[in-house]
């Protein structure tokens, strides 16, 4: 197999398995992380059942 330097799905895999931990052991971190992402980049949560653009998609008539 080609030998690199960097391997991009192993460390996503890394990642992917330790927050899979935390979260396991901690559920409400998993709230405060994505909280803090919001606030971060200026993003509202959006409410159940809505799109993030808080427009309805067109309906077709029946």
């Amino acid at each position: 197999m080609n030998d690199k330097k960097f391997d991009a799905v192993g460390m996503m895999r890394e990642i992917r398995d330790k927050l899979s931990r935390r979260y396991a052991k901690d559920p409400e971190a998993e709230k405060r992380d994505l909280e803090a992402i919001r606030r971060k980049y200026g993003i509202k949560e959006r409410e159940r059942g809505k799109l993030a653009s808080h427009q309805q998609p067109a309906q077709t008539p029946t």
